[in-house]
């Protein structure tokens, strides 16, 4: 009988194994969600942890975004990038947002902010990973999210790799 009852073994254990993956991949989700929380706290609007393009749907690609509840993506007050800056600063150190780049480190990792102009509705403020290769930004536009260097990304936004 065990003999017979081994291939409905293998699947029960195939099928636990791929229930422990969706599992771990939910409590990640999790924890991006209840970071989220904390951030939509900061400010006069809600920043949200994922970029939605012009047909509202959710654009991940393995970044933390903040964007606020506008369909335009906005940044536009001193007082919201303030809030920005008092819930990061714990975990980077102050966050020069006037100043041009800086290199900071998360876990061992390589960040750098860098600030293209003016705080103004539309743009946006971005963190990014430096790679071996030289500095890269992630892009993000109404339709589309992508990278490209640094010098050919002419708005602002954050964003935290992972």
């Amino acid at each position: 009988m065990a003999v017979k009852n081994l291939p409905v073994v293998k699947i029960v254990l195939v099928l636990a194994a791929l229930l422990a993956l969706v599992s771990a991949g939910t409590v990640e989700h999790n924890k991006d969600q209840n970071e989220f929380k904390v951030i939509a706290q900061l400010g006069a609007k809600v920043f949200y942890t994922h970029v939605s393009d012009i047909n509202g749907t959710w654009i991940r690609n393995n970044n933390f975004c903040f964007r606020n509840n506008l369909f335009t993506p906005t940044i536009s007050s001193e007082f919201e990038l303030t809030a920005l800056n008092n819930y990061f600063q714990p975990l980077f150190g102050t966050f020069p947002f006037w100043s041009g780049a800086v290199n900071f480190n998360r876990m061992g990792s390589p960040y750098w902010l860098r600030n293209y102009g003016t705080v103004q509705p539309g743009n946006w403020l971005t963190i990014g990973e430096q790679f071996d290769s030289g500095a890269s930004c992630a892009y993000i536009t109404n339709k589309t999210m992508g990278f490209a260097p640094c010098a050919e990304t002419p708005f602002l936004y954050l964003c935290q790799n992972y």
